[in-house]
């Protein structure tokens, strides 16, 4: 029963990750419900593995902590009066949580198939990009993605959205150094080489916030052995000064981000990610502690929410077609949780790096384990990493994998 249940988990998944792909090759509308299956499904093994072994771990007491919390507040004072809306809205918001508990139940004792099922996604997600590379705009013009903003070609491989191909780019690096860590290796020319290819598939995707988490990434992973080495500590700085010179000199990355700083902080604002930092930090203001609730902002139960017609931009194109509004976990989770999230949010993250260890770590976890962690909640900042299950069945395998200190 277990190995079916695995099987059924993996298989949706990979629908989960690969949804636009499918759709775009078959008329198959089970496609489009692939997310929601997995999540019954892991509702599902949940209850079952729950009841089997009359013992809950902290972290599905965690769960069960912010779920009460989300929807007894935001009945009580949220903007929202629908106690369905509020609860579903309050479940989507910890997805990556719920799928975490479920990826843990089910491979615990069976690390292996994730390492499969990792290898396949990476090469299939490999595939996508040799294919684009090698079409070019056709490949745009024939899968029916568009360039985007940028000037060159933002790729995308068989992802919808080139940030999902430079997410998983930096899931690779992490493994690779992850990997040679484990073996006590220096890291060979075979590793360089699987670094670079990583980087340049980050550059290929054009994603600022991908390039800012390799930085992040490789200072966790190595901070002790940089804290315990002065002269390579240094050496580090200095190689990051260059590496921000560099930047300064030959790209408008700087200028990007400064631009986008600049045009958030005004209700008229065009750019949509700085626009609903900006309402985040009116909402905390306006609702404090708590926010406005579950189910009224940066969420999928938000739409024609109260909150953007008291803020008067109801009616913009942003928020009419919903472009662009679920992108920022960061900004969504401040709005609707207030000041509040900050705690509630910090209280699951430790919990969950927690229920990794100690299934899996042992008494020594990797360091590459707490650095992922931190490049996950960055990418929060301008991604719907907690609720979009591409991310987050890209990110909870590595995550299994690297807390895996011994083979299972």
């Amino acid at each position: 029963m277990n190995k079916i249940a695995r099987k059924i988990f993996l298989t949706l998944s990979t629908l989960s990750v690969f949804n636009f792909f499918f759709n775009k090759i078959t008329t198959l509308t089970i496609f489009d419900y692939a997310e929601e299956l997995l999540l019954l499904f892991s509702f599902a093994i949940l209850l079952q593995g729950i009841w089997s072994r009359r013992k809950l771990a902290l972290m599905h007491i965690a769960v069960f902590v912010f779920l009460t919390y989300s929807i007894v507040i935001s009945l009580i004072f949220g903007l929202n009066r629908s106690f369905i809306e509020i609860a579903l809205q309050s479940i989507i918001s910890i997805k990556f949580f719920i799928f975490l508990m479920t990826f843990v139940m089910l491979f615990k004792n069976h690390i292996w198939e994730i390492r499969k099922f990792l290898f396949w996604l990476l090469a299939f997600a490999a595939l996508g990009v040799a294919l684009h590379l090698l079409l070019g705009e056709k490949f745009n013009a024939i899968y029916g993605v568009s360039k985007y903003a940028r000037p060159n070609i933002r790729y995308t491989g068989f992802f919808r959205h080139p940030n999902h191909l430079a997410y998983l780019a930096v899931v690779f690096i992490a493994l690779t150094l992850d990997t040679i860590k484990k073996k006590n290796e220096n890291i060979s020319l075979q590793g360089w080489l699987k670094v670079m290819i990583g980087v340049g598939v980050i550059i290929l995707a054009d994603t600022r916030t991908a390039i800012l988490a390799i930085a992040i990434l490789f200072t966790v992973f190595y901070w002790d052995y940089l804290y315990k080495n002065m002269l390579v500590f240094f050496s580090f700085i200095f190689l990051g000064m260059l590496i921000v010179f560099g930047v300064l000199l030959f790209t408008n990355l700087p200028e990007s981000i400064m631009d986008n700083i600049e045009m958030s902080y005004s209700l008229q604002s065009d750019y949509i990610r700085g626009l609903m930092f900006y309402m985040s930090l009116l909402l905390i203001a306006q609702y404090f502690p708590i926010g406005s609730g579950a189910g009224t902002f940066g969420s999928i139960f938000a739409k024609d929410s109260q909150v953007y017609k008291d803020f008067g931009v109801s009616d913009r194109f942003y928020f009419v077609e919903e472009w662009g509004i679920y992108d920022s976990n960061f900004a969504s989770i401040l709005g609707e949780y207030g000041i509040m999230s900050i705690l509630l949010f910090t209280y699951l993250f430790r919990h969950a790096y927690w229920h990794l260890r100690n299934n899996f770590s042992g008494t020594k976890p990797s360091p590459m384990l707490k650095a992922m962690f931190w490049v996950f909640v960055f990418f929060c900042i301008s991604n719907p990493m907690l609720t979009n299950s591409v991310y987050i069945i890209m990110s909870i395998p590595a995550f299994l994998l690297i807390a895996n200190t011994e083979e299972k």
